[in-house]
């Protein structure tokens, strides 16, 4: 019997956006997303669980609750092996963009700004003085080793239980860009006025992190990082470094696929099928290279008109009073001096003709 393909998603909204019907209408009928680790860092995934009560989410609203309970009771890791997808789909925002915290006993948790921050959980290691950082941007280097552990453990514990899992890394970046009434592109973080961003550096750590996913994991890879895509004002989250125009999570779901139809000709035997889907995809990936080419190029071009035309206001709002008043009045001298002269000249011209 046909059914929709069983994926996990062990990421953020960069990834389980494209699983959801206000993004693709119609991914139901091709994906069944079962299960979602949201915004953890791999690091927190990987740690030992931590015990909570209730009372250490407080009044945090039911979505932030369900974060934060599996941030810290590490439940993904049993729950997929219960549930068994055929994919799972991974990115590490959460490593990005949140980083851990280090606890008394060893264990880490997501130092989640948006929903941990929240809880009297977080107030009270607070109080106490016992937030003690595990962050990429404060030692990288530290960072990705420990980071490159826990993901070999996560491989472990996968094929240990999930033989038949096929991990697919969805490459991630951050945008500094915002597209704003479908007409203009401008700067992201004064926009909508977010927390300030290194973002070709944050873009160059999510790269290695998953560079080493990639081989280290055997997977596949979503890799749209170079579509020239941006943020949009009228995203449904709002605008943010990685809340991307609508058309990125058709994209997204285009080429996984992709991904799924070349493993099923291929396990099938169906080598002239799949050169056909091959040469589809080229064919396609063409297209988009040659679209994006000439959006960047037009983009260009834009912006260098914009950068005269703010050079011309700098210089004219740079110029004196008087001396502005004395250029205008001398353009309307050369015009009323020029039109004589031009019916002078007609009057010649006419007169010649005569002749």
């Amino acid at each position: 019997m046909d059914h929709p393909v069983r994926v996990a998603v062990l990421g953020s909204c960069t990834t389980r956006d494209s699983f959801n019907s206000r993004f693709n209408p119609d991914y139901k009928q091709m994906w069944d997303c079962v299960l979602l680790q949201n915004q953890s860092a791999l690091l927190s995934l990987m740690s030992s669980p931590v015990e909570f009560t209730d009372d250490d989410l407080g009044d945090l609203g039911d979505f932030s609750r369900s974060v934060v309970r599996s941030d810290l009771n590490k439940e993904f890791l049993d729950r997929i092996v219960e549930l068994a997808p055929e994919y799972l789909v991974l990115d590490f925002f959460g490593d990005i963009h949140f980083g851990c915290i280090r606890l008394e006993s060893g264990a880490l948790v997501t130092d989640n700004r948006w929903h941990l921050q929240k809880s009297p959980f977080h107030a009270r290691l607070k109080e106490a003085g016992e937030l003690e950082f595990v962050r990429m941007q404060d030692d990288p280097e530290l960072y990705e080793a420990l980071w490159r552990e826990a993901f070999d453990r996560l491989v472990g514990h996968l094929r240990k239980h999930l033989p038949d899992l096929q991990l697919v890394v969805h490459r991630g970046f951050n945008v500094d860009r915002v597209l704003v009434e479908d007409t203009r592109v401008v700067p992201l973080q004064p926009f909508a006025r977010l927390r300030r961003l290194r973002v070709k550096e944050a873009n160059e750590q999510w790269r290695r992190l998953d560079d080493y996913a990639i081989e280290a994991g055997g997977a596949f890879e979503i890799d749209l990082t170079t579509g020239g895509y941006t943020s949009f004002a009228d995203h449904p989250w709002g605008p943010f470094y990685v809340h991307y125009t609508m058309d990125y999570y058709r994209d997204f779901l285009a080429a996984l696929n992709l991904i799924h139809l070349r493993r099923t000709l291929a396990a099938s035997g169906r080598t002239v099928e799949l050169l056909m889907l091959d040469q589809a995809r080229e064919a396609s990936e063409a297209r988009a290279e040659l679209l994006v080419e000439r959006r960047v190029r037009r983009i260009a071009r834009l912006r260098s008109r914009v950068q005269r035309l703010e050079k011309q206001v700098a210089d004219f709002q740079a110029e004196s009073v008087r001396r502005a008043v004395r250029r205008t009045a001398g353009r309307r001298v050369r015009a009323r001096l020029a039109r004589p002269r031009r019916l002078l000249s007609r009057w010649r011209s006419d007169r010649s003709a005569a002749r």
